[in-house]
């Protein structure tokens, strides 16, 4: 009794990695935050995913000068595995390029990315009992 009213529970409000939760279980209809944050969270909604993209990015520049580094110490065989490859000025100096182009990133996602200067944000809303997503116009 109390773990199907836990999974009940668990099932209206959680979303899951690979699907939102079932909305016949949804006990509380359409208006209640439970619904809209399973419709949120729903396979197909323009929504789902729209994060990976920019953290993807950002990890894939700040690995950048590590990997090259790599290349480098692979192509002229001087041992990508050993330590006294890797000296902690190095990578000092590799972290704190990485770090330059992650922050050189965010500023021009900041200036170039986004809605254009004076557009109008539309709130995300229910329209003929549809989720739709937050637009600029």
């Amino acid at each position: 009794m109390i773990r199907s009213a836990i999974f009940e529970f668990l099932s209206r409000t959680r979303c899951s990695a690979t699907s939102g939760a079932p909305q016949i279980r949804d006990r509380y209809g359409p208006g209640s935050a439970a619904h809209h944050f399973v419709l949120r969270c729903a396979p197909g909604n323009a929504i789902e995913g729209t994060m990976i993209r920019p953290v993807f990015t950002e990890i894939v520049l700040f690995l950048t000068p590590f990997v090259l580094y790599a290349v480098f110490l692979w192509a002229t065989q001087a041992g990508v595995m050993d330590f006294k490859s890797w000296p902690l000025a190095r990578v000092a100096t590799l972290a704190i390029v990485a770090l330059a182009l992650v922050l050189g990133s965010f500023i021009y996602f900041a200036h170039f990315s986004g809605a254009p200067p004076g557009s109008t944000y539309v709130p995300a809303h229910m329209e003929n009992g549809k989720f739709v997503p937050g637009t600029t116009k």
